[in-house]
């Protein structure tokens, strides 16, 4: 018989992240250090004008994948999914470049 109480999501212990709407993603650490700017040249037309900030690490974001965290879609599963977009990562101490920008 198999333990059920493996398949429970489990979260760490501590204070949720304090996350903003159009300004956050959520990324994979091993790829992108936590605290990076990055640009999504296909979100210029979004809030962000394109510019987030690497701020959470979700256990679901694993590889070469970002998680924009915004609101949910008015109806569901009514969002798209951007496949194959280039993206630019400035590491944490960095200045962003002006030359990147919508």
């Amino acid at each position: 018989r198999r333990d059920r109480s493996s398949a429970v999501a489990r979260f760490a212990p501590g204070a949720s992240l304090p996350l903003s709407y159009w300004h956050d993603v959520a990324v994979d650490p091993r790829l992108i250090p936590r605290g990076s700017s990055i640009f999504a040249p296909a979100y210029c037309r979004t809030p962000s004008q394109g510019w987030f900030t690497a701020a959470d690490t979700g256990g679901a974001i694993i590889g070469r994948h970002i998680d924009v965290y915004r609101a949910p879609p008015s109806t569901p599963w009514a969002s798209s999914v951007l496949r194959g977009q280039r993206i630019y990562v400035v590491p944490p101490g960095f200045t962003r470049p002006a030359r990147l920008h919508c």
